[in-house]
């Protein structure tokens, strides 16, 4: 049924792992792939990556653990947070940052621009029409599309959690948040950015509020820089859970803690997003590589 929606040589669909269906993208620009199941984004090389034989290829970590299937989150790439970031306000028995990536999104249309690849899907979420658009090319391009189509209005928080593979948490660091006030879940307390590197110490839970700051990660090992730009977002969630806190997690067990750190593009907490009666809102995030 998807075989109208290929590329020959650029696009098409597979069963993925726990059989569900996968985009898989190779361009002279990039390789990338994107499950149905979430629209999530589990996969992006750039071309540049892809000639560094002794470094990583893949910019985003995915947990060799993560299990696949229905009703289940994937752990890693680019899980889509909404209608709500985090817990549920008033349900504690709803599902952490949402229902989104927790089901099978439509395939609405594919295109072949240039060298990149872009991919359109679609969901439902009550009144909520939520369009996802993903470009895999030099850069990846995400937009992630709210409409509310209630007659009241609808108050979201979303993020785009992406996860990044890097050399050893402790051996990276983040700029571009110094002088941003944020709240950290590990203290339960709010701290304005005194520094202009953001080191990973042991456990980070962060949202950074009111940016719109582009911020770069810096993995020296691996001699290389991530720029993560965005547009129609206010916050920047920085995570990595250290050694303990998912220690016995099936998803992402043993040692895994140490192969990633998250920068989010999101609106959360306090940037909590109001879209009125028939209006819309985009949240962008666009990724790209820098050699050293």
């Amino acid at each position: 049924m998807l075989d109208e929606f290929a590329i020959h040589g650029s696009l098409r669909f597979e069963p993925g792992a726990g059989d569900l269906t996968r985009a898989v993208i190779t361009t002279p620009a990039c390789t990338g792939q994107l499950y149905l199941h979430g629209a999530h984004v589990t996969s992006w090389t750039p071309k540049a990556e892809r000639s560094e034989a002794s470094d990583p290829t893949d910019v985003l970590f995915l947990s060799d653990v993560s299990q696949f299937r229905a009703g289940t989150a994937i752990r890693g790439g680019v899980p889509i947070c909404l209608p709500w970031f985090g817990r549920h306000p008033s349900d504690p028995k709803a599902p952490i940052h949402g229902t989104v990536r927790l089901r099978a999104w439509d395939l609405h249309s594919t295109r072949l621009e240039s060298d990149a690849v872009s991919l359109t899907l679609t969901t439902r979420c009550d009144n909520l029409l939520v369009t996802f658009h993903a470009s895999f090319g030099r850069q990846l391009a995400m937009t992630l599309t709210v409409t509310n189509q209630a007659d009241a209005p609808a108050v979201i928080t979303e993020a785009l959690h992406t996860y990044f593979a890097v050399s050893h948490p402790r051996k990276v660091y983040i700029t571009g948040l110094q002088g941003t006030h944020y709240y950290s879940k590990v203290h339960d307390a709010r701290f304005t950015e005194q520094n202009e590197q953001l080191h990973f110490d042991g456990e980070t839970d962060r949202v950074y509020f009111n940016t719109e700051a582009t911020c770069l990660l810096h993995d020296p090992t691996w001699h290389r820089r991530i720029v993560v730009a965005k547009t129609g977002s206010r916050s920047t969630v920085v995570w990595n859970p250290g050694s303990e806190r998912f220690k016995n997690s099936e998803d992402l067990g043993g040692e895994r803690w140490d192969r990633f750190v998250c920068i989010e593009t999101a609106n959360a907490l306090d940037n909590a997003i109001t879209i009125a009666p028939g209006a819309e809102h985009s949240l962008s995030a666009q990724l790209s590589v820098e050699r050293d």
